[in-house]
């Protein structure tokens, strides 16, 4: 991710493409805030949108709260997660 994060150009590259399934790793990492998504989201977020599918892979995902478990549904299904304060009604 850090490195996809420095190279701009290779996330242009890749997102040119359409790829199956796109399979993340650790990804309570990839932090995501209302007021502030992390650069690894934003990577994470914009990649997943060239993929039909996406698994996030975490044993952790509240680990930094409601907030990053939201953003990592988000990443999964934006259609039904959408909206963040709905989300914690629910």
């Amino acid at each position: 991710m850090e490195w996809l994060i420095k190279n701009r150009e290779i996330i242009e590259q890749i997102t040119e493409n359409e790829f199956n399934l796109l399979v993340m790793d650790e990804a309570h990492h990839i932090r995501w805030t209302y007021e502030e998504p992390s650069p690894k989201w934003i990577v994470a977020k914009k990649i997943s949108e060239s993929c039909q599918g996406v698994l996030l892979l975490t044993a952790t995902p509240r680990q930094y709260g409601f907030d990053t478990q939201f953003g990592l549904l988000n990443i999964v299904d934006p259609e039904r997660y959408s909206d963040f304060d709905k989300f914690l009604d629910e």
